[in-house]
């Protein structure tokens, strides 16, 4: 594997300000310049986000369902993300998976998919596929057919 292909920037998205040791961490890693934070976001610039993502990143320890891997995969993104709870199941085989208490693995990770653009393109192609699986006329039809089918007995 050769070396990565671009500089690239992280963005952080969500959740408030950094810590006091958060920033702390980022300075002393020298990623001031780096690490850009939109503590809150508009809908439009979200959406622009996630299409200039080389990748998203979602290290989740806990998620009930996990729209923001299926918002992203909607947009074209690659999806990386942790392999805790729901997101397995939501993001299928659309997404790779990381433990969210391993860094370095995720570092490694992350460097192989930047360098792999053919790799890259598939999994896109899979998001599209994953992200037509929660349409929601789809899930408004298939709750309909549940209620029609606990009415007829």
């Amino acid at each position: 594997m050769s070396g990565l292909p671009a500089t690239y920037d992280l963005l952080t998205v969500g959740g408030g300000e950094f810590s006091n040791a958060e920033t702390a961490r980022i300075a002393e890693l020298k990623l001031l310049e780096r690490v850009k934070l939109v503590p809150r976001v508009t809908e439009n610039l979200l959406a622009e986000a996630y299409r200039r993502a080389a990748v998203f990143v979602y290290p989740s320890l806990y998620e009930g369902f996990g729209f923001p891997p299926l918002e992203a995969m909607s947009l074209g993104c690659v999806v990386v993300a942790s392999n805790t709870s729901s997101l397995p199941e939501v993001c299928g085989e659309a997404a790779v998976y990381f433990k969210p208490e391993d860094p370095a693995g995720l570092s490694e990770l992350l460097k192989s998919i930047l360098v792999d653009r053919p790799f890259q393109n598939a999994m896109r192609e899979r998001g599209y596929s994953q992200v037509r699986l929660f349409d929601w006329n789809v899930t408004g039809e298939k709750t309909l057919k549940v209620y029609e089918d606990v009415l007829d007995g």
